[in-house]
């Protein structure tokens, strides 16, 4: 069954009555929705595929047999109702492609939930881009493709997470490896918290 065949549209380009025009601008909206409706409803996509197809299909029957509709100004061209069918039909098989070939454009975005979190006045910049760092060259984090993210990458995420702002990540990076001293203080006190929690 064609829920689309199966319209008033459909129907008044069928029948050999003379319809008014108004009568069929209304059906051609209701039309219009249903075609929407279905195209959006429709979750098997070959299912769909033949509900288009076989409307498509139709419609290039009714064509030359309802060319002219009566209305209170006279006839109008019934053939520019038909036309405008066919090319939101032929879109809307365009747009099935797409999903088709391109199925994650039309998924439906992510609910983030993470919650807002900040970097603690408590500890510094230089502290937080100590362990990005730590993190860039032990390489736990990876990208979508596997490959190990880069800083670069490390500190977007951070600034984003964590509402921070770290403009000069690279040069505080350079600063923390070329300390003499105390190049890993924070990691360190982390570490610390970390055996000092566990002896508890």
């Amino acid at each position: 069954m064609n829920p689309l065949n199966d319209t008033s549209f459909m129907n008044l380009l069928s029948a050999s009555r003379p319809c008014r025009r108004e009568e069929l601008e209304s059906a051609y909206d209701d039309f219009l929705r249903t075609v929407i409706e279905v195209c959006d409803n429709t979750t098997d996509y070959k299912l769909l595929f033949r509900i288009l197809t076989h409307t498509q299909v139709r419609l290039e029957m009714l064509y030359p047999s309802r060319t002219r509709v009566k209305s209170n100004a006279g006839e109008v061209s019934a053939s520019r109702y038909i036309a405008a069918a066919k090319r939101i039909v032929q879109s809307e098989l365009s747009l099935l492609n797409e999903r088709v070939v391109h199925p994650s454009l039309f998924q439906p975005p992510r609910k983030n939930d993470i919650p807002d979190l900040f970097w603690s006045s408590e500890f510094t910049k230089r502290d937080l881009v100590e362990l990005l760092s730590a993190l860039e060259y032990l390489g736990p984090i990876l990208n979508a493709v596997g490959k190990y993210a880069p800083f670069s990458v490390l500190v977007a995420f951070a600034e984003k997470t964590l509402n921070v702002s770290l403009p000069n990540a690279y040069k505080i990076r350079e600063e923390v490896l070329n300390r003499k001293t105390k190049s890993t203080d924070f990691l360190e006190r982390l570490i610390d918290a970390l055996i000092e929690k566990s002896a508890k």
